[in-house]
């Protein structure tokens, strides 16, 4: 990957490391920007850019996705709604 270890400088990891310690660095870093979703990961363990076009795509339906969930929770409520009897 390109500038994987200028990346890790400053993490004290050169070209010089152990080559333990890089790649369980480079590991971490790469782990880690998965989790952040900036990179995704194949069944492989190959991993490649993250897929804007579908998080922006995501993003620009966020708002019918709540519409959704409020209507469902709304619905969710009408329909377990206790009755309180008079005592």
């Amino acid at each position: 990957i390109q500038e994987l270890m200028d990346t890790l400088e400053p993490l004290g990891i050169t070209s010089n490391s152990s080559p333990e310690l890089a790649v369980s660095a480079a590991e971490f870093l790469l782990e880690g920007m998965t989790a952040h979703r900036r990179i995704t990961r194949s069944e492989e363990r190959s991993f490649s850019a993250g897929d804007k076009a579908r998080r922006n795509e995501q993003a620009a339906n966020f708002h019918e996705t709540v519409r959704e969930r409020e209507k469902e929770r709304a619905e969710w409520e009408a329909k377990n709604r206790t009755r309180r009897g008079f005592n």
